[in-house]
């Protein structure tokens, strides 16, 4: 029977090696076609204006402006996407039974720092001569969302590293309940980037020759003569596509096989948009896809049987998320969390200590040890061998989906607005720099994190048993 359950093992570990071995070479091949299909080198240098408000990149169609009276609208997109991602953040907490004030005291530290670290990198290579403390005036504009997440990151392990030693939670766990939350704020920032007419591609055809006086009639005939003798170049709304709109002011030239001239009126790729949509779906695949994908292996044991769960009432509590689930009647989020709840060995504190006696008795190297401590661990809290997504996954899937997203839209953005400015080769290097850096972290924390740094009684994926004293 042992024999059968290793063979079992080995097999379903087989077949994992396979799938990450897989979707690490898909990425790889991905990455190179994109790049070799979609990059485009040119430079904006404020070549697409609206020439009656030269402060802005596209035209202004139904009135769709950074200010209406003393709003900033980029301003209230940013506030609105922190408070949607310190909410989401707080709601994993509380799914987790950690506490909301170790946030609290953590925002103070967090928000700041990452703001202060976009404006800093943002500033850093722009045009303008600033003094070394202008540098970090976010209020300002111009920041790097790259500057933001790294500097917040830091700061934050920083600060959950102390909190974490006082309430025996693992820093990934802490890193898994904020860090996909930021993709919420990137979302909803984006929208800030629609009214301030920025954050826009490369042109995608050319709408008219010229346009005469700028306002949304005029517009709107243009518009529609285009498309009595073209197909409609972007299936998107008219408010978001005439807001991309813009005039060229350089010499004649071809970009992204567009010919232009000067005062040709041009429709620009409205990368703000694909951004903040593709970005949502990041969110969705770290928080619905990547913690359930173990589960398709096994089902939620109640004892020796597994649970009958109603679908229907799964559907339903999804919607309704205080709707609870009784005897007759149990959700598929219940049904783990109940199996998941009791699914620590027999004896296990007694066994733990006993194996462990042996283990450090032994003359193994310290990181042996170590390994065998910790899968022993892995062992007794999870007795039905569960396939788990363990901490610190839903993190580092973070840095490298939105990497991904940012490399693909990077390739197409003029070489004066990127990452590095004026530098696409370095730009992109980093930022798929990046997404090697988040694969390996969501292998190490699957797989080796798990087996070095684990200790009992704290909170991981599940929370382990406590072991009073260990020999």
């Amino acid at each position: 029977m042992q024999n059968k359950l290793k063979l079992k093992i080995d097999k379903r570990s087989l077949l994992f090696i396979g799938l990450w071995s897989l979707l690490g070479l898909s990425l790889i091949i991905f990455l190179v076609l994109t790049t070799s299909l979609l990059r485009i080198n040119w430079i904006g240098n404020n070549l697409f204006k609206d020439p009656s408000d030269p402060n802005n990149t596209s035209l202004t169609y139904h009135n769709v402006k950074s200010q209406y009276g003393s709003i900033r609208i980029y301003s209230l997109t940013m506030t609105l996407g922190m408070i949607t991602a310190v909410g989401f953040s707080l709601y994993n907490f509380y799914k987790k039974g950690l506490s909301s004030n170790d946030l609290a005291i953590s925002i103070i530290f967090i928000i700041p720092s990452s703001l202060l670290g976009a404006s800093f990198f943002g500033k850093l290579e722009d045009d303008q001569v600033r003094s070394f403390w202008e540098l970090f005036a976010f209020w300002e504009g111009g920041l790097a969302i790259h500057g933001g997440v790294f500097a917040g990151t830091f700061v934050g392990i920083i600060v959950f590293y102390f909190i974490g030693r006082r309430t025996k939670v693992s820093l990934l766990v802490y890193g898994d309940a904020i860090i996909p939350n930021i993709l919420l704020g990137q979302v909803i920032g984006r929208w800030g980037n629609f009214f301030n007419h920025e954050v826009l591609g490369a042109p995608v055809v050319k709408i008219a020759d010229k346009i005469d006086q700028i306002n949304d009639a005029n517009i709107d005939k243009l518009f529609g003569q285009y498309l009595q003798n073209h197909s409609r170049p972007l299936w998107l709304p008219d408010i978001i596509l005439k807001n991309c709109l813009s005039v060229y002011n350089g010499e004649s030239t071809i970009i992204n096989g567009v010919e232009l001239q000067k005062d040709n009126l041009v429709l620009l790729s409205p990368i703000f948009f694909y951004e903040s949509v593709l970005l949502l779906v990041c969110w969705i695949v770290i928080n619905f896809i990547i913690p359930n994908i173990g589960r398709l292996f096994n089902k939620p044991l109640d004892q020796d049987q597994a649970f009958k769960i109603d679908f229907k009432f799964s559907v339903a509590q999804f919607f309704v998320p205080w709707l609870k689930s009784t005897d007759q009647k149990i959700s598929y989020k219940d049904a783990w969390k109940k199996a998941l709840t009791n699914n620590t060995e027999d004896n296990a504190v007694e066994k733990y200590q006993i194996k462990k006696a042996e283990i450090d008795a032994s003359s193994k190297h310290a990181i042996v040890k170590k390994w065998q401590t910790n899968e022993l661990l892995l062992q007794l809290n999870n007795k039905n061998n569960y396939v788990l997504t363990r901490s610190g996954v839903a993190m580092f899937s973070y840095f490298m989906l939105w990497n991904v997203v940012r490399y693909v839209l990077e390739l197409t953005r003029s070489n004066d607005n990127l990452f590095i400015s004026n530098n696409k080769d370095l730009s992109l290097a980093i930022i798929g720099l990046s997404i090697v850096v988040g694969f390996i972290g969501i292998i190490c924390s699957q797989y080796l994190f798990c087996r070095l740094f684990r200790k009992p009684g704290w909170l991981y994926e599940i929370e382990y048993f406590s072991v009073v004293k260990v020999k």
